[in-house]
């Protein structure tokens, strides 16, 4: 389930939490609006010491302004990075092997929304 509080910090995905975006005030122009879950399922194959990354990517004209990452099978991979895109154009994933190398699906995901806006960097 996904929920989400315009205007406001909190943005929550089958329970886990990851915020992004912090929405600071608004106005007629500049409203956060169009939310949109997207994701990527990729097959990986890892051996010994092996990394794998994916991708959910936003559509056009929309940010994320959250997003995450799972194992949907096999328990011996394990989820070593979940980041934004620098630009905001989606959600990458990382996954290594934690048991034994194997084969397994992942699952990135990512929250897009239209009106985002960046903050300039201080």
């Amino acid at each position: 389930m996904f929920r989400g509080e315009i205007g406001g910090r909190l943005f929550n995905f089958n329970g886990s939490v990851d915020v992004l975006a912090d929405v600071v005030g608004y106005d007629s122009a500049n409203v956060v609006t169009d939310f949109e879950v997207v994701s990527e399922v990729d097959v990986v194959d890892l051996g010994e010491g092996d990394t794998a990354g994916l991708a959910a990517a936003c559509p056009a004209g929309k940010k994320a302004v959250s997003g995450g990452a799972s194992i949907i099978e096999n328990d011996g991979l394990q989820i070593n990075s979940s980041v934004p895109n620098d630009d905001l154009s989606g959600w990458s994933a990382g996954v290594t092997f934690a048991d034994e190398p194997g084969t397994g699906r992942v699952r990135a995901y990512a929250v897009c929304a239209s009106g985002v806006v960046l903050s300039p960097t201080p």
